[in-house]
C-alpha cells in the first residue's frame, strides 16, 4: 500500500508541511522546522522569557539587563522549531489532532511570547514595572529558595497565556489544545490518582488546568481529583488566583494585545512565588503557635472555579508591571531554547523536557500534613515538551528492539 495521510504512522509528518502556513507570511521565511530527537522545542531569544535564566542565577537587575542585551546577535538568526523525530512520534501515543496541537503550542511561543523579535531595554523594564517586581522578588527573605523554581513557574504561566491567546485569536487551535491536554492528563494519571504528586507539582497542575480552561467531562473529572486528593494545593491555587489569573487574556483579545502583555508571565511568576511563600510561612507560624490555621481538608472554592473552556469572561486583567521570562525548560519556554540534545543553550529560552508521573515524595493526599517551603520546590506540571519526553520513554519500554533516533542507535533493555 502506498503511504498517504491516512495510513502514515508518523502523526507529526503533517505538522511539518503545515507549519509554514500556520506561522504566517511574517514568520515563514524566518522559521526553520526540523525533525530530530524525542521532544518539542524552540530555539530563539524572547523579549522577557530570556530574562528568567539570569534571574534564576540570582543576578541583579543591572547585570540581567546587560546580559539580555548581549543576546542581541541572536535576533538575526533563524528561529528553529524542533519537532520530535519520526521514531519518537510513533512511540508517543499522540494522535494527529494532539500532534498538531503540540506543534501549535510551539508556534504559540513564537507568536505570543514574541520570539526572535526584540529585547527590551532598561527604560522599558522600568516603565512596565518589571524592575520593581524583580527588586521585590530579590529582596524577599526566601529569594535564594524561590529563584530555583522561577523558570518552572514562568513556563507554566507562559503556557497558560499562550494557549488562551491562541484560542482567542486562532479558533481552530482550541480543539487541538483540548486533545493535547487530554494526552497530558493520561500521562499524569497514575501519579495523580495515587495521591503522590508533591505540593509544588500539584499546585502547578491545578494552575495550569484552571488557567488554560480546556475543560470537558474527562478534564472536569481531573479537577475533581485535585480537589479530593490535594486539598492543600487546591486551596493555595484558589487563594492566589487573583495573581496567576493576570496572565489570562480576554476572550475577545486580538493580536494587538499580545505585545502589551508579553511581560506578564515573568512578573506574575515572581509575584506568585512571593505570595505562596508568605502563605506557607503564615500557616507554619499558626501551627507553631497552636492555632488551627487553614483547614487541610478545605477545598478552597466551588466548581465554578474549574475553568471556562476559553471564550468565557476574562479571568484576570492584564496588568503592567509584570515580566516574562524565558524558562530554562528547554522550551524554557515559557519558553526557551534548547539544542538538539535537549540541553539548555545560553541566551535562549528553553524547554527542558521534564517528564514523569512525579511519583517521588510522599505527596499531599487527603490528610495533607504540615507544610514547609521545601514542599513548594518539588514536582512539576507536564507541558507538551516534557510530556513528549515522558511518552517516548514509556513507548521505548514496550518495544523489544533497539530504537534509533536521528540515525543514532539507542540501546534499550526490554522488560517482559
Amino acid at each position: 500500500m502506498v503511504k498517504n495521510f491516512y495510513n502514515n504512522a508518523d502523526v507529526l509528518d503533517v505538522a511539518v508541511g503545515s507549519f509554514s502556513g500556520m506561522a504566517g507570511l511574517d514568520l515563514k521565511n524566518k522559521v526553520q522546522v526540523e525533525r530530530q530527537g524525542t521532544t518539542f522545542a524552540v530555539s530563539t531569544v524572547f523579549p522577557y522569557l530570556s530574562l528568567t535564566r539570569f534571574l534564576s542565577k540570582g543576578m541583579g537587575f543591572s547585570e540581567c539587563v546587560n546580559r539580555l542585551q548581549g543576546l542581541s546577535p541572536e535576533l538575526s538568526k533563524p528561529i528553529k522549531v524542533i519537532l520530535p523525530s519520526s521514531q519518537a512520534s510513533q512511540l508517543s501515543g499522540l494522535t494527529r489532532v494532539s500532534a498538531l496541537g503540540g506543534a501549535e503550542h510551539e508556534l504559540g511561543h513564537i507568536i505570543i511570547d514574541m520570539g526572535g523579535t526584540y529585547l527590551p531595554n532598561e527604560s522599558e523594564l522600568k516603565t512596565r514595572g518589571v524592575k520593581a517586581v524583580i527588586e521585590q522578588f530579590q529582596s524577599h527573605p526566601k529569594h535564594d529558595v524561590l529563584k530555583t523554581v522561577l523558570h518552572t513557574w514562568v513556563n507554566v504561566l507562559a503556557d497558560v497565556r499562550l494557549e488562551r491567546f491562541m484560542g482567542a485569536i486562532y479558533e481552530p487551535t482550541r480543539s487541538r489544545f483540548h486533545a493535547v491536554q487530554t494526552w497530558v492528563h493520561d500521562l499524569e494519571s497514575q501519579g495523580r490518582s495515587s495521591g503522590k504528586f508533591d505540593l509544588g507539582g500539584a499546585i502547578m497542575c491545578i494552575v495550569r488546568d484552571l488557567g488554560k480552561g480546556w475543560t470537558n467531562p474527562l478534564q472536569q473529572a481531573v479537577l475533581k481529583e485535585y480537589q479530593s486528593l490535594y486539598p492543600q494545593a487546591w486551596q493555595l491555587a484558589q487563594t492566589t488566583k487573583a495573581i496567576w489569573s493576570k496572565v489570562i487574556p480576554s476572550a475577545s483579545a486580538t493580536e494587538s494585545d499580545v505585545a502589551s502583555s508579553v511581560h506578564l508571565p515573568l512578573v506574575v511568576a515572581m509575584q506568585l512565588l512571593i505570595a505562596l511563600a508568605d502563605v506557607i510561612e503564615k500557616q507554619e507560624q499558626q501551627k507553631g503557635d497552636g492555632q488551627s490555621g487553614d483547614d487541610d481538608d478545605s477545598q478552597g472554592g466551588d466548581d465554578d472555579n474549574q475553568g471556562d473552556d476559553q471564550g468565557g469572561d476574562k479571568k484576570g486583567k492584564e496588568k503592567d508591571g509584570q515580566g516574562q521570562g524565558d524558562d530554562d525548560k528547554g522550551k524554557g519556554q515559557g519558553q526557551g531554547d534548547k539544542d538538539k540534545d535537549g540541553k539548555d543553550k545560553d541566551g535562549q529560552g528553553d524547554k527542558d523536557g521534564k517528564g514523569g508521573d512525579r511519583e517521588q515524595g510522599k505527596g499531599h493526599g487527603k490528610k495533607g500534613g504540615k507544610l514547609g517551603l521545601e514542599d513548594l520546590l518539588k514536582g512539576q506540571a507536564l507541558d507538551p515538551s516534557s510530556a513528549m519526553a515522558e511518552a517516548v520513554k514509556r513507548g521505548e519500554s514496550k518495544v523489544n528492539h533497539k530504537v534509533y533516533y536521528d540515525n543514532v542507535m539507542k540501546e534499550k533493555i526490554v522488560k517482559f
